[in-house]
C-alpha cells in the first residue's frame, strides 16, 4: 500500500513540475495566425490548409488569422514585442483585421463557417517575437490570457 502511495506522489510531482507542453516559437505562431494576402480567409480551408488541429488530432475549438498583408501591419505585430524579455502578455494599441473561425460541431470532419474580417485589439504571449495569440479577459484582477 505505502509503495501504491509512494507512486503515485512520484507521479504527481513529475505532472506538476514538468514544463508546459503549449509553449511554442515565432514560426508555429506564423503558421498558426497569419496571413500574408489581401484574399479573405475561407475558414474551412485555411483550417485545413494550415492542419490547425489540437495535439491529439482533434477539430480546434476556434482560431484567429491576422492579417499582415502590408510593411505597417508587420511592424506594429512585431513592435508589440520588442521590449519584452520574458514571456509577458501585451495587448496591442493598434487594432488589426482578423477573421476568427469557429467549430461548427464537435467531430471530425471538422467544420468551420466563414467568418467576417472585423477589427480587433489582439492580446499577445511575447519573448521578443509573438509567441500566442489570445484574447483578453477582463477580470478582477486584471487580464486574463485566453489563448486561442
Amino acid at each position: 500500500m505505502s509503495r501504491v502511495l509512494l507512486l503515485i506522489g512520484m507521479l504527481w510531482i513529475v505532472l506538476n513540475i514538468s514544463p508546459p507542453s503549449k509553449s511554442q516559437d515565432y514560426e508555429s505562431f506564423k503558421k498558426k495566425h497569419l496571413v500574408f494576402s489581401k484574399n479573405i480567409v475561407k475558414c474551412r480551408d485555411e483550417m485545413k490548409k494550415r492542419k490547425l488541429t489540437n495535439a491529439d488530432g482533434t477539430c480546434k475549438r476556434t482560431n484567429s488569422f491576422i492579417y499582415v498583408n502590408n510593411a505597417k501591419d508587420k511592424r506594429a505585430l512585431l513592435d508589440l514585442c520588442k521590449d519584452q524579455k520574458n514571456c509577458t502578455t501585451v495587448v496591442s494599441k493598434t487594432k488589426f483585421n482578423v477573421t476568427t473561425c469557429k467549430l461548427n460541431g464537435k467531430n471530425k470532419p471538422c467544420t468551420y463557417p466563414n467568418a467576417r474580417p472585423h477589427k480587433e485589439t489582439i492580446t499577445i504571449c511575447c519573448e521578443k517575437r509573438p509567441v500566442h495569440l489570445g484574447r483578453c479577459i477582463k477580470s478582477k484582477l486584471g487580464c486574463k490570457l485566453e489563448r486561442n
